[in-house]
């Protein structure tokens, strides 16, 4: 690992505990300006990614994080929160884009469908018992499979060895966090509690990390 990754992942690190810590106890005015921070930070270095290696797929990359941070910006620094699901849905979209561009559909892949149909059905069915509004139930059917599709095709990775064992892991694992960090702030948005809050921010600040370092490994 280089000097730049070393400072990067420190960085985050110390990241980490402020944003879980302000978020928690409701000091909203400071975790508003440092989570569109965070998340600069780790669209910054999806970038310098790009530079280094000039790949035109890691630009799927870039631009996923700055609808990540388009959204985040909405929710924390302006009055228009509600369209936040418009920018984080774009981003799921070029991260399921990158995931099918770099790895071939394979038969076993079939077996991670499945589950992940199942899951995202039972909490669709769960968010239909908690709302009757035709809007919310329309934004969240159609989030949520934006959303499968990119967990699932990060969890395809599973199958793809041509890849680097830490890249496959940052992926997979950042995929499966963003996918139930989006969950539980829907979720939360229905049944207003603390819970939510505090799981949410355990994993949101790392399934962020681990999908801006995966092409650090790259081969």
């Amino acid at each position: 690992m280089g000097m730049y990754q070393i400072i990067f992942s420190v960085i985050s690190l110390v990241f980490y505990p402020f944003l879980f810590w302000f978020k928690i106890t409701n000091s909203e005015d400071i975790s508003k300006i440092i989570i569109p921070i965070f998340v600069f930070i780790m669209m910054v270095n999806t970038f310098v990614i790009y530079l280094k290696q000039v790949k035109s797929k890691y630009l799927l990359f870039v631009f996923a994080f700055f609808f990540v941070l388009m959204g985040d910006t909405l929710i924390n620094l302006t009055i228009y929160e509600k369209f936040s699901p418009l920018p984080f849905a774009t981003a799921h979209i070029l991260f399921s884009i990158y995931y099918i561009k770099e790895c071939a559909f394979k038969k076993p892949e079939i077996y991670l469908l499945i589950p992940t149909i199942i899951v995202s059905a039972l909490l669709l069915r769960y968010v239909f018992l908690l709302t009757n509004s035709i809007e919310t139930r329309v934004v969240f059917t159609i989030y949520l499979l934006i959303l499968s599709i990119m967990v699932w095709r990060g969890m395809s990775y599973i199958f793809n060895r041509n890849f680097n064992l830490k890249k496959r892991i940052c992926i997979i694992l950042g995929s499966v966090l963003f996918y139930t960090t989006d969950v539980l702030v829907g979720l939360g948005f229905l049944n207003n509690l603390s819970i939510y809050v505090i799981l949410t921010w355990l994993i949101y600040p790392p399934a962020l990390f681990c999908l801006s370092i995966a092409n650090w490994f790259d081969e």
